[in-house]
């Protein structure tokens, strides 16, 4: 009935993809695989429909999430940061994800997060917080594997050791919430089960 089809609609979770020309959509499967995933564990009512959206497209403000993930150097306008710094400041949140740890989009990510809310810098998720528990509903992942990339003579990794280690998250917290969640190393690569000793 277009009753039913109207409250499953209201009662769906959609996340976004945010846009800039870091690599954002490398590797391209990974937050539909991440949706999937909650849909069947978590038992939520999200859809793995995939929308793309600019920092600056009005449709931002209909999304409680954003995902943002990348491997390269990226900068937004000053019009972008300006609606980035409003939808956070108005209730919305980004989970972002450095793909393969990178360094150049670890850097560009802080530089534009500070230029956008110069007043709330990034800062450690103090391993002790409810979000790393399973009081939210999720696992615990106080403590994780970290697979370590060993360089060779070049610039390429040639094997990684895993180790386990407290898990490491940062965020910006604007009031008492985390609007900015985010991965220094590389949690994107996993969903879609890649095995290259970077990831």
């Amino acid at each position: 009935s277009k009753v039913t089809k109207v409250d499953d609609a209201r009662s769906t979770l959609y996340i976004a993809k945010l846009e800039h020309n870091g690599g954002c959509n490398a590797p391209p499967a990974a937050l539909v695989n991440l949706l999937r995933a909650a849909s069947k564990e978590l038992e939520l009512n999200v859809s793995d429909e995939e929308r793309m959206l600019s920092p600056d497209d009005e449709a931002l403000f209909r999304h409680h999430l954003i995902f943002m993930h990348g491997r390269h150097k990226f900068q937004f306008s000053a019009k972008e940061r300006q609606q980035l710094a409003e939808y956070l400041a108005r209730g919305g949140m980004i989970m972002a994800d450095s793909i393969c740890a990178s360094k150049s989009f670890t850097t560009a990510l802080r530089r534009e997060l500070n230029e956008a809310l110069a007043d709330r810098p990034l800062q450690r998720i103090p391993p002790t917080h409810r979000l790393f528990t399973d009081a939210c509903g999720g696992a615990d992942i106080r403590e994780v594997t970290l697979r370590d990339p060993m360089m060779g003579d070049g610039d390429q990794p040639i094997a990684a050791r895993e180790r386990q280690v407290e898990a490491q998250l940062e965020g910006v917290k604007i009031e008492e919430r985390w609007a900015v969640i985010f991965s220094p190393y590389d949690i994107s690569c996993a969903p879609e089960s890649h095995e290259a000793v970077g990831c």
